[in-house]
């Protein structure tokens, strides 16, 4: 007999959610994924070798790009950074201890605690296949994370940044004005504003 469902939602609850904090911002609920199944979508059709993560409070987009990547087998690498600056006011990690539910249960991820723009010019030239950018969310550090991202991206790469809906409340985030320039810009940009804070999936138009 068939499987009834595709999903394992006791996985769900105990790997992937659990001490994930603000995985509600990504639509995210006891139960279901959220805009967690996206991330796990895009990596697993995609392929991808190579992948970024900037930014993970409590390290779920990290997981389900890793997850899929697992799935996937092969030499895939899933890379995870983060400058642990709380005083900037986006918050800190929460998987900073070694024995963190995410550093034990991810152990395959790598982890750089250092600023962006120390980590990324390290990286080859389009050597990532998918960048997630979820790190400094007012408009300056998101445009810069996005500028120093975009030569790692290879030809068929995608990006996705989150927090893309505009906070009346918070005018430090500035996330929603670098998917407009985006689009402006003449990039492909899908904006889903109903996934979570919004999540939008970004790559360079092809010429």
């Amino acid at each position: 007999m068939w499987p009834k469902r595709l999903l394992n939602k006791r996985l769900i609850d105990t790997l992937f959610l659990k001490e994930a904090d603000w995985s509600e911002s990504h639509g995210a609920t006891p139960g279901h994924l959220g805009g967690g199944l996206l991330y796990y979508s895009i990596a697993y059709s995609l392929r991808v070798q190579r992948c970024l993560c900037i930014g993970s409070g409590g390290g779920f987009v990290p997981r389900m790009i890793r997850q899929a990547q697992r799935e996937m087998g092969g030499d895939r690498e899933t890379h995870l950074v983060d400058a642990d600056l709380p005083e900037v006011g986006w918050g800190s990690p929460k998987w900073l201890g070694k024995k963190s539910f995410f550093r034990k249960n991810f152990p395959d991820i790598t982890i750089h605690i250092d600023k962006s723009e120390s980590v990324l010019p390290t990286f080859e030239p389009q050597s990532m296949d998918y960048i997630h950018i979820d790190g400094d969310h007012s408009y300056e550090g998101c445009k810069k994370d996005f500028e120093l991202s975009l030569p790692l991206l290879t030809k068929d790469g995608v990006m996705t940044l989150h927090d893309t809906i505009s906070h009346e409340h918070d005018e430090r985030c500035g996330v929603h004005r670098v998917v407009e320039e985006a689009r402006a810009a003449n990039f492909d940009v899908i904006d889903l504003l109903n996934i979570g804070r919004g999540v939008a999936i970004i790559r360079p138009r092809a010429a």
